[in-house]
């Protein structure tokens, strides 16, 4: 592994080696044992209750009550188990608990669908709780594996490979069967061996996490003021000493003495009417190279087109509304079919990116209508309120500032990634290396 030979020239190598006869493990310490899942595992079960589980979706809530106990899905711990959209289901009106009930430390692996293979360690449970379908729960045997290890093994690249591999090996949807969990061989050292490798990992990827985090802020910081910037040049224009007056719109405040404040229905013609759907179905048949929106962009890409020129597309429905992970109101550029779940708009000219952002700054809160599923009507577009430049030579100026940002801001944006991407692959390559003994961590010491 590239990886381990250059922390090799960070960390020493152990004295001595041994072949483990695995052409993908190489050599491991002398003293290291080679294993599988399968012969160091206590517990290996999945979900497992008294019913079906169409039984227990008739008694799953979406909120946090103590006559209820947790079901812990793989979703849970990629984002945080203390989060509010969790599932419960109700003690009395379901038997839940048996072999798959969670206490705290087992580990935890989706079997089925894109996650099969994600590797977690159920931390300390403040409820009652479930394992939920589709996983396997697994617990080793604490003589020979300490937990602290093993949560590093299942972070390492090897085990990940093999895990990834066995769930795409016999069919399209990613599925892990009991055999394939069991059949992961691993290496491993003695107890007290294992405690000092993960003590080092606890440290050394506390380190790399903090770098992290720090790159992450920064990103966010970044995209904040990316829309700040952008904001302000299509709500108040470039020039600063621009004369102003009041818009008469609370929150759009003074704008320039010379702009319009106008409706969108004023600037943009609607073209909702064009519109197609295409079920998941119909789409299989026609897959192609033309772009397919939606409510959020591109969800596929099909044999056809339904526009061909440079439009805005507005969001109609969807969380994401509310939520504003992605752009509300982007440009779409060529040729592309659009569903029913994006309006269309076109603006009375060619600065599409001008014209997107005039939507995208608003906070649409107010006009969003729509508890379960929220929803931003054709009508509610067609009366916000926005306020725009009269002449095009402005609009233009405008346009060009905006993509020059946006450029701008990329740029440092994909800079931060890079350096996340990098920490990430030293991560994975510091902890690959030091489960399988490529490295020698026995006298080390934190600084």
């Amino acid at each position: 592994m590239a990886g381990a030979a250059a922390l090799r020239g960070k960390y020493t190598a152990y004295p001595e080696y041994k072949d483990s006869e695995l052409t993908w493990l190489g050599y491991v310490p002398f003293h290291w044992a080679v294993s599988k899942f399968g012969y160091v595992k206590t517990v290996l079960t999945d979900f497992t209750a008294n019913g079906s589980f169409a039984d227990l979706k008739k008694n799953v809530v979406y909120r946090d009550e103590p006559s209820h106990a947790r079901l812990v899905r793989l979703t849970d711990l990629r984002v945080d188990l203390d989060n509010k959209n969790g599932v419960w289901i109700d003690k009395d009106a379901y038997e839940y608990l048996g072999k798959s009930a969670l206490f705290g430390g087992e580990f935890l692996l989706a079997n089925v669908g894109a996650y099969a293979g994600l590797f977690y360690q159920m931390p300390e449970n403040k409820g009652n709780a479930s394992l939920a379908p589709n996983m396997f729960m697994a617990k080793f045997d604490g003589n020979k594996i300490l937990r602290e290890f093993m949560a590093y093994v299942g972070q390492s690249q090897s085990a990940n490979e093999q895990l990834r591999l066995n769930a795409t090996a016999s069919s399209a949807q990613p599925k892990l069967n009991k055999d394939d969990f069991k059949s992961v061989r691993f290496t491993y050292p003695p107890c007290e061996e294992q405690q000092k490798i993960a003590n080092f990992l606890d440290h050394e990827t506390a380190k790399i996490d903090t770098l992290i985090a720090k790159q992450q802020q920064l990103i966010t910081l970044l995209k904040e003021k990316r829309q700040a910037v952008i904001s302000h040049a299509v709500t108040k224009g470039l020039n600063p000493h621009a004369p102003m007056r009041d818009s008469g719109v609370e929150w759009l405040g003074e704008v320039p003495a010379h702009w319009d404040v106008s409706r969108v229905k004023f600037e943009y013609k609607n073209l909702d009417g064009r519109r197609i759907p295409l079920s998941t179905e119909e789409r299989s048949y026609k897959q192609g190279e033309y772009p397919y929106y939606g409510a959020s962009g591109v969800i596929d890409h099909v044999d056809d087109f339904i526009f061909d020129g440079d439009l805005v597309l507005v969001s109609e429905d969807g969380a994401n509304l509310l939520m504003r992970s992605y752009a509300i109101a982007f440009p779409a550029y060529g040729k592309y079919w659009v569903n029913n779940h994006a309006h269309i708009l076109k603006p009375r000219d060619s600065n599409t990116e001008f014209w997107a952002e005039v939507i995208e700054v608003r906070d649409l809160t107010p006009y969003i209508s729509g508890s379960a599923q929220p929803k931003f009507t054709s009508e509610a577009l067609s009366n916000l309120v926005v306020a725009v430049p009269p002449k095009k030579d402005e609009v233009d100026k405008i346009a060009w500032y905006i993509r020059e940002q946006k450029e701008k801001y990329s740029l440092l944006i994909s800079k931060a990634d890079g350096s996340i991407k990098l920490m990430q692959e030293r991560r994975t390559a510091l902890i690959s290396a030091a489960v399988t003994g490529k490295i020698d961590v026995r006298n080390w010491k934190a600084a």
